[in-house]
């Protein structure tokens, strides 16, 4: 059999809509796939030699072959490496992404007739935001409806990783931004978001927000940041993204943080970033700007780095049209 690569973008998970619930719904998320960084698994026979894992690494890959193996797939009988990987716990969705394509990688060398739907629902990924899941089925933009709460759906304010048996939300629509725009990708170095334990306490800390807080993230998503990016509307956009970034919740977010990343923040707007959010938990940054002002863009950035005293990695991306895909090598590997 033919080695099978499987090529997923990383996403942007822009803002939480509802964390109140007082409506009946809890979560819902807006966010988009990034060309770059992203996930690539190959999966070949035994006669490949494997490669080593990073450590940070092998959670995800454990819980890919653990899935693929829910539809009869033993891994033992392949070889798995990760070609290129996405930074973990730096709020990209390196476990989802990761985790999708090495059982979907798995299931396509061992010709498993299973859909990329089926995997995704199957993951137990999505109990908390459905963005991951659904970049990694269609790329562009996405927009999930959340999930029921109260007696007939959940009960508490939890983070993906604690809310598996949640499901994955209703997709409310997939849409295409505007070929006008691109992005900037922000990495400060040394940091890392909460996960685990710590992440559960986040959530248990700072939810439910107030009605009026959750209200006015839902509006800025529909009536500013989805017809902005649609229509190439860099204003609009920003606007809504630096309004989000004062939501109770959004806020609770950067401020957990050292403060050099809320000072780099002020520096790089005030210095005319149009715009400046942080992804899930963070620490990952992401501006949305004009396409053919990225050099401008990173000029501002690395100077508001250096002031701040924060070294940070920066990435010219755009946004991924297709999710997951899909490719058979040849035995040279091209």
């Amino acid at each position: 059999m033919s080695p099978i690569e499987v090529s997923s973008p990383a996403r942007i998970a822009v803002t939480l809509l509802d964390l109140n619930g007082e409506l009946g719904r809890v979560d819902g998320t807006i966010g988009f796939a990034i060309d770059s960084p992203r996930v690539v698994v190959r999966v070949s026979g035994h006669h490949q030699a494997p490669t080593a894992v990073p450590d940070e690494q092998v959670p995800a890959l454990r819980e890919g072959i653990s899935l693929a193996s829910k539809f009869g797939v033993d891994a033992r009988e392949a070889v798995v490496e990760l070609v290129q990987t996405i930074p973990p716990h730096v709020g990209l969705g390196h476990k989802t992404q990761t985790a999708l394509a090495v059982a979907l990688g798995l299931l396509r060398y061992f010709d498993r007739e299973v859909n990329v739907a089926q995997i995704a629902r199957e993951s137990g990924r999505g109990g908390t935001s459905g963005v991951g899941s659904y970049t990694f089925q269609h790329g562009g933009i996405v927009v999930d409806a959340g999930h029921r709460f109260g007696p007939d759906g959940k009960t508490g304010f939890l983070p993906s990783s604690a809310a598996r048996t949640a499901g994955l939300p209703p997709l409310i629509g997939r849409f295409t931004p505007s070929d006008e725009l691109s992005l900037v990708l922000i990495r400060p170095l040394g940091m890392q978001g909460a996960s685990g334990d710590s992440e559960r306490a986040f959530f248990s800390r700072n939810c439910p927000v107030s009605r009026e807080s959750a209200d006015r993230v839902i509006a800025d998503c529909y009536m500013r940041l989805l017809p902005g990016l649609l229509e190439g509307d860099v204003a609009q956009v920003s606007d809504s993204i630096n309004t989000m970034q004062e939501g109770d919740f959004k806020s609770a977010v950067w401020n957990s943080y050292d403060e050099r990343l809320g000072r780099l923040r002020r520096l790089a707007l005030d210095s005319g970033l149009p715009n400046l959010g942080m992804s899930s938990l963070g620490p990952s940054l992401f501006s949305v700007i004009r396409s053919g002002s990225l050099a401008s863009a990173r000029a501002i950035i690395m100077k508001a780095s250096h002031a701040a005293d924060l070294p940070v990695a920066i990435t010219d991306s755009q946004f991924a049209a297709h999710g997951a895909r899909i490719k058979v090598v040849g035995d040279s590997g091209l």
